[in-house]
């Protein structure tokens, strides 16, 4: 089963007990910043 976690600009499926479950937070700020940084 996948679990899911929303950020501003990305939706991020994973699954439980998985490296993404343990470091979804900062996968997510990665995620976030390169966005902004690529916008401009």
């Amino acid at each position: 089963m996948w679990n899911k976690k929303e950020t501003q600009h990305y939706i991020f499926h994973y699954h439980k007990n998985s490296f993404a479950e343990k470091n979804i937070d900062e996968i997510m700020a990665l995620h976030e910043r390169c966005y902004t940084f690529a916008r401009y």
